[in-house]
């Protein structure tokens, strides 16, 4: 369940300001470091080219590679078309995520796979299955809240539109995907981090880098059987800037 609320808190401002300083570091960082974690995207993040024109993406799934180490995740991932793809290392648990743009044949979704420490990756999971027609899901970015739950945002884009969607793991699975862009029908390159125990997310719209809040309301964590049907994601625009140029 989710629901977009739409409210100020003290010191918004400032967690908008603070915010919008971090954002630019992760932008134009390929490598980030953080007290708890690790994270790092090799991969377009925004734009590219349209689904099913050929473009090659070897190139990122090398990089990738290098750092991550994918072996026995390949007969997972077709590397020519399949994009995006974000590597998350959580060093307080030691597990690893990897999530990308996975080509259907028809359009991209949003896949993501684990490696427990010491262990394998495990099998991809889809993240949403579809985007309830044949719109592209792509450029998604992690983080690991405090709960220790797994977020992921990503694009769902159209041939004239992007919005900017996101969902949450626990125990069971996914929460349904929720759109966090409301009322920006043209956004992209969406990037999630945690500061000071909240959940950030900036994104671009055509005009302005929008900030916005996430919560995981009513999850306290320690349950193995937590029904992702029923976690409450609320999220609120905290603030908005302007776009470097």
């Amino acid at each position: 369940m989710r629901r977009l609320v739409f409210r100020t808190r003290a010191g918004a401002a400032g967690l908008a300001a603070g915010a919008w300083g971090l954002a630019l570091a992760l932008i134009f960082a390929l490598v980030i470091v953080l007290p708890t974690q690790a994270q790092f995207s090799l991969g377009l993040k925004s734009g590219g080219a349209p689904a099913g024109t050929g473009v090659n993406h070897s190139s990122q799934w090398a990089a990738v590679d290098a750092e991550a180490d994918l072996t026995g995740l390949w007969g997972n991932i077709d590397s020519v078309h399949d994009r995006d793809p974000f590597f998350l290392s959580d060093e307080v648990g030691g597990t690893d995520h990897l999530f990308w743009g996975q080509w259907s044949g028809v359009f991209y979704q949003i896949v993501h796979a684990r490696r427990p420490a010491g262990l394998t990756w495990d099998q991809p999971e889809a993240v949403q299955l579809n985007a309830g027609s044949t719109l592209d899901n792509i450029s998604p970015w992690g983080t690991i809240d405090d709960l220790g739950l797994l977020h992921v945002a990503w694009v769902r884009e159209g041939s004239t539109t992007g919005f900017i969607y996101h969902a949450v793991r626990v125990s069971a699975g996914w929460t349904a995907a929720g759109m966090i862009s409301d009322g920006d029908d043209l956004a992209s390159a969406p990037v999630i981090w945690q500061e000071q125990g909240a959940t950030l997310l900036d994104y671009e719209s055509p005009s302005d880098l929008v900030h916005v809040q996430v919560e995981v309301v009513g999850y306290s964590g320690g349950s193995d059987d937590v029904d992702p049907t029923e976690v409450t994601v609320d999220s609120w625009e905290i603030g908005r800037s302007i776009i470097p140029k």
